[in-house]
């Protein structure tokens, strides 16, 4: 993953996504400084704790090694960001309050009642005051790198047609039935079971059982309530042993047995259409103002780093120094 400051997850998102925080913030204390500015150790943990929890939701524990190398990444980060927002300050940007409302209405339409929402908030150590002042910030930067980068970031009307054309086979979707049974990876035997289980399902469709049905008994995906249909999709959009074993299927065909992460499966082929460059070239011009915009701003951020006083705060186990 590219170490760049568009990393860094706006607080609304992890708002809305974290779960409580373990580390009590009654003390605040800097890990960094930028020009003067502290960067506190509140933020740095509010998207460690988000990294840790992403990790987590996949199935695996970061390693010690892996915690410092993105706490660095992070840091990093945070300084980029702050270093942007003091660029959109100097520039005398605002934003209008009625977006910052939206934002908000947004965050508390999340929760039940708006006692829960001020609870969420408490358990953050946070306040509203304070949520409202960091969308501001994210939306001050947003605007800052707009304004500054937006025109020169643009692609073109031929570069976009280039990039359809050479990459045809982003363009080719199927769509496609599958069944699944999953096991556990660190238990042996229900890997041995499942194994039997979809070959057992894999003869029943050879000799003409219906797909939809059998999914529906059968499939551990929640595709199951649709008979195993996944609709159409992009190669890009499913894990290369699931996509290369479907796109190697003519329509009506069934795999043999492909093993994934999630577990074994077995796919139905059923149709395969290819998007033209009329309804390509949009999400293309999104894609590539996306990664102009990011490669314009890193630069940016680069140049502004090397400009500025900055002092990091942090000792290697990740708690401020003493140093000041």
């Amino acid at each position: 993953m590219r170490r760049s400051f568009l990393m860094a997850i706006p607080l609304l998102v992890l708002f809305l996504a974290a779960g409580p925080i373990s580390v009590a913030f009654a003390k605040e204390e800097a890990v960094a400084t930028v020009n003067g500015v502290i960067i506190p150790q509140s933020d740095l943990l509010r998207m460690m704790v988000n990294i840790q929890m992403t990790a987590q939701q996949e199935g695996r524990r970061l390693s010690q090694a892996e915690v410092v190398s993105w706490r660095k990444k992070v840091l990093d980060q945070l300084i980029g960001y702050e270093l942007l927002y003091q660029e959109a300050k100097k520039a005398k940007l605002s934003v209008d309050p009625k977006l910052i409302d939206q934002y908000i209405a947004k965050a508390r339409s999340g929760f039940p009642s708006d006692v829960e929402f001020k609870r969420a908030l408490s358990r953050k150590q946070l306040s509203e005051e304070i949520l409202r002042r960091e969308i501001e910030r994210d939306k001050l930067v947003e605007k800052y790198l707009a304004e500054k980068f937006l025109k020169t970031a643009t692609p073109t009307e031929e570069t976009i047609k280039k990039y359809y054309d050479a990459h045809p086979e982003r363009w080719s979707e199927m769509r496609a039935r599958h069944i699944l049974v999953a096991f556990d990876a660190k238990a042996p035997a229900t890997k041995a079971a499942a194994r039997k289980k979809i070959d057992e399902i894999l003869a029943k469709l050879k000799k003409g059982a219906d797909f939809a049905s059998m999914a529906r008994q059968n499939s551990s995906c929640p595709s199951r309530e649709r008979g195993g249909d996944l609709d159409f999709f992009a190669r890009g959009q499913m894990v290369p042993e699931f996509s290369q074993a479907a796109f190697a299927l003519a329509p009506g065909q069934l795999s043999p047995v492909v093993e994934t992460k999630f577990g074994f499966h077995v796919i139905k082929a059923e149709e395969k259409r290819t998007i033209s460059y009329n309804q390509a070239k949009d999400q293309i011009r999104g894609e590539l103002l996306g990664q102009s915009m990011e490669e314009l701003a890193d630069r940016h951020v680069a140049d502004l780093r090397r400009k500025a006083r900055i002092t990091i705060l942090l000792d290697d186990s990740g708690k401020p120094s003493a140093k000041k």
